[in-house]
């Protein structure tokens, strides 16, 4: 394939080469084709006595078919290059030279009439036209053999026709032929490099604007992108901030704290789902999300999907209905999960009154999962704009009970980097909703293991968990959790404290490390040193905010899970799950 690119590019250089030098022939041809006729009718009017007037009208009436077809090839190539060549460029080459061949066969032909005249005014004629022609057709070589052979033999049978003593001037013009040759090919060498060369800037100018234009409207992107991510961060911040401030104020037993810990819940629960939004976002576009493909049935993935958005939508009183499918696919169940919880939260929260639909339909060895509501719908010239980051229909107050606008960015993301294409239709002048599909292939169940049960991941037994971190808050927080999960938290904030705790009473059983820690010191030489100082491999995970493609890669390239901040609870004890039920195996999915 790679051959067969370079090859199509030549071709393509090639070509346009060729265009370059066809379009200087016609250039020259402007002038070359009225200096043309006036020379005809000039010949046709000083040799007059001198040729027989038959045959001399004869002549002029040819060479004005064969102007009047100059000029009309001259008008047809110029409005074919304005318009990018949709005629090919190996065509106008073929008329290029044809019409080069029938000049020099006219002018021979009348040269073969003046046989009478003395042979200094007919090489001086052939001089003429000779050197026309290296000026003229030399940056298509083609046209050049064309109009100099036939004219050029010509001279060479008319002098030698003549008595002996004329044949040394016959003899003569050889090697003037020859140094017009020679000259022709150095002219045209250089006129293509020329063109090549301008082809190539031309070329440069065109890919310097492209990359221009790209970065200047990926500056404004993430300008408007930053502006709206800042104002929604801040949003349920300071929410938590206020609930914080009055949960402080409210007695221990007061009646109110039971609800302000749960709009504490609901805020975290916010700023979680944006900064994972983020982050999915990041790690699409960097190229460091890394899909992990498998086979799966769809219908275990339809009925739970059914069962956390039927309630919601029964709320809004929507009918809800999901079609499940007995079909297996090959893709990524987390991901793919993602993509279709994030088109049926949009269809819930947009549609006023009607219904909510998921289904799934096979076609061409293939499943279409789609997502179809009866809401207000997208306008024909809204498509493309609803796939960008905070971009949000009828929301310009940024009203966070109507989300954030990352939901089908994330989709169409997730979509790229599976390989899953992703089409919408959408009628808003018929009211009949949208309808979002994403296409995934199908695939054969795996045949199960004889024997083989899944494995009882064990609960927590008091093992150390070392937490290395230079945030106090963040060490006690974690330390908090793990103590109420029945595991015993070690703390360091540095890798000094970290050495401190590998003694044998305190039997380290799991590292989580956050990246960045205090004297430019990182988490991961934290847990290379631990791991070294031990002796052997201790599960360890790298807990951080750093979210850049480069750290993600380091991590990976290693072999450490990366759990982000704000850390979920859930992912971190099925972390710890993993680490601890099966002998420090990693984690399915950082």
């Amino acid at each position: 394939m790679v051959e067969a690119s370079i090859a199509a590019g030549e071709r393509s250089s090639g070509s346009r080469i060729l265009g370059a030098q066809i379009s200087a022939v016609f250039q020259y041809g402007r002038v070359l084709v009225p200096l043309n006729a006036l020379n005809a009718v000039f010949a046709a009017f000083l040799y007059k006595g001198e040729v027989d007037p038959l045959l001399r009208a004869s002549w002029l009436l040819a060479q004005a078919l064969f102007t009047a077809q100059r000029i009309w090839t001259l008008a047809a190539f110029s409005k074919d290059e304005a318009t990018g060549f949709r005629t090919t460029r190996e065509i106008w080459a073929r008329h290029a030279w044809i019409g080069a061949l029938a000049g020099g066969l006219l002018w021979a032909f009348w040269m073969s009439a003046w046989h009478g005249l003395p042979l200094g005014i007919l090489a001086l004629e052939g001089v003429i036209l000779s050197c026309g022609a290296l000026i003229i057709f030399s940056p298509y070589l083609p046209c050049f053999y064309a109009f100099c052979l036939p004219l050029s033999g010509t001279y060479a049978f008319l002098f030698f026709q003549h008595p002996p003593e004329a044949r040394p001037l016959g003899f003569g013009g050889i090697p003037f032929l020859a140094l017009l040759l020679v000259f022709a090919h150095l002219w045209n060498r250089n006129l293509t490099a020329a063109y090549r060369l301008r082809l190539e800037n031309l070329d440069l100018v065109a890919k310097l604007k492209a990359e221009k234009a790209r970065a200047e409207e990926s500056l404004a992107a993430k300008t408007r992108f930053l502006a709206v991510a800042s104002h929604d961060l801040r949003q349920p911040l300071h929410a938590q901030g206020l609930f914080l401030h009055a949960l402080a104020d409210e007695p221990k037993n007061g009646s109110r704290r039971k609800g302000i810990l749960e709009k504490l819940k609901a805020t975290h629960k916010a700023l979680s789902s944006l900064l994972d939004g983020l982050l999915d976002l990041s790690m699409a576009e960097s190229g460091t999300l890394k899909p992990r493909l498998q086979a799966f049935p769809l219908g275990p993935l339809f009925s739970k999907l059914k069962s956390e958005f039927a309630p919601l939508a029964r709320r809004k009183g929507l009918a809800f209905s999901a079609s499940i499918p007995e079909g297996w696919t090959l893709s990524d169940p987390g991901l793919l999960a993602r993509m279709l919880r994030n088109l049926l939260s949009n269809a819930v929260r947009y549609t006023a009154k009607g219904r909510v639909g998921l289904y799934c339909r096979e076609e061409g060895g293939a499943f279409l999962l789609g997502v179809s509501d009866t809401g207000s719908g997208i306008p024909e010239g809204e498509k493309e704009n609803v796939f960008k980051e905070f971009y949000q229909l009828k929301n310009p107050g940024r009203d966070r009970a109507k989300g954030l606008g990352l939901g089908l960015s994330i989709v169409k993301s997730l979509g790229e980097v599976l390989g899953h294409p992703l089409s919408v239709v959408s009628t808003p002048e018929r009211e009949q909703g949208c309808l979002f599909s994403i296409r995934v292939p199908a695939a054969e169940p795996p045949t199960p293991l004889p024997g083989k049960k899944r494995s009882r991941i064990p609960r927590f037994h008091g093992e150390g968990v070392l937490v290395v971190d230079d945030d106090r808050t963040i060490r006690e927080g974690l330390s908090e959790i793990l103590r109420a999960w029945n595991l015993r938290p070690l703390t360091a904030a540095s890798m000094e404290e970290a050495l401190q705790h590998l003694r044998p009473s305190n039997d380290l059983r799991v590292l989580l490390c956050d990246y960045r820690l205090q004297e430019e010191v990182t988490g991961i030489e934290v847990i290379r040193r631990v791991k070294s100082v031990l002796g052997r491999e201790t599960p360890s995970a790298l807990v951080t905010g750093d979210t850049s493609p480069e750290r993600i890669r380091e991590a990976r390239d290693l072999g450490l899970p990366i759990l982000f901040k704000p850390v979920d609870p859930d992912r971190l004890q099925e972390l710890l799950e993993v680490f601890l039920g099966r002998n420090g195996g990693t984690s399915s999915r950082s």
